[in-house]
């Protein structure tokens, strides 16, 4: 099939802060006093062509009232186990929308910003000595829905780690690292499929090879996904999928055949990860 092309370029680059978000107004506090963000109006603050704002609203239910070509937010991570974390991932709901945006709907993917923002987290916290902290991509989840492309960056995973400085420092270091590098980096771009919520094949390869991904589907949202969504992880992006890796062992027998078939029906090449 003949996939569509949202390629675009970036000329402005939304940075979006929830102000009842303690990570995120830890990060956007952290910008502001180290990458030189001036004041232009309440609640905005600009660095060349990025924009910060500030909202009211739950994070992953902002909408911007102010027009970019890419949009990163700076939020908390929230995990039940509490492990301090840093993570990066693309909102949108492989089925229902239980915690904003829209039902089976994916946002524009941006693979090269979410290789940098990874790849920048990670040699920021070695460079830092900052131990005992998970570092990972996460597979789609949440709102919100917008029309452009984004992306999350957050600090987890429980108010001790929101409110460190530390951390939101190498956050809000990290964005502006991917900001002014991520253009440049080389990619192969795949469409990850299976494993768990915190994608460990995946994220190993993002870190360690030239593969990033356009879009991550979890084993406990293959069962209910569609074909038009997953069709969806393959094309909503700035680039591409060239071809689904499928984490073999990360599902079941009858998952792998269903994917499969999606990938023949689709027309697009599949391999193990």
């Amino acid at each position: 099939m003949i996939f569509r092309n949202y390629n675009c370029s970036v000329e402005k680059i939304g940075i979006i802060h929830s102000k009842i978000n303690s990570a995120s107004s830890n990060i956007a506090e952290a910008l502001i006093r180290r990458h030189g963000f001036e004041k232009k109006s309440e609640g905005k603050f600009a660095q060349g062509n990025i924009l910060l704002a500030s909202y009211s609203e739950e994070i992953v239910h902002i909408i911007p009232d102010f027009d970019a070509d890419l949009f990163i937010y700076a939020s908390t991570h929230r995990s039940a186990a509490g492990t301090p974390a840093f993570s990066a991932h693309f909102p949108g709901n492989w089925g229902a929308a239980d915690l904003g945006g829209e039902p089976k709907t994916l946002n524009i993917g941006e693979p090269k910003m979410l290789k940098a923002i990874f790849q920048s987290m990670r040699k920021l916290a070695t460079e830092r000595n900052i131990q005992g902290v998970d570092i990972t991509l996460e597979v789609d989840h949440h709102g919100p829905k917008i029309e452009k492309p984004i992306l999350f960056a957050e600090i987890g995973s429980s108010e001790g780690q929101w409110s460190n400085k530390q951390y939101g420092e190498l956050v809000a270091d990290a964005i502006m690292d991917a900001i002014a590098g991520y253009e440049t980096i080389e990619c192969s771009v795949a469409f990850g499929v299976g494993g768990g919520h915190y994608a460990p094949s995946f994220s190993k390869l993002a870190l360690e090879t030239p593969i990033s991904f356009s879009h991550m589907l979890p084993k406990y949202k293959v069962d209910e996904v569609d074909y038009e969504t997953f069709v969806q992880g393959i094309e909503r992006s700035t680039i591409p999928a060239s071809k689904v890796l499928i984490d073999w062992k990360g599902l079941n027998q009858p998952q792998r055949s269903k994917i499969i078939g999606y990938c023949e029906k689709a027309g697009i090449k599949w391999t193990k990860a």
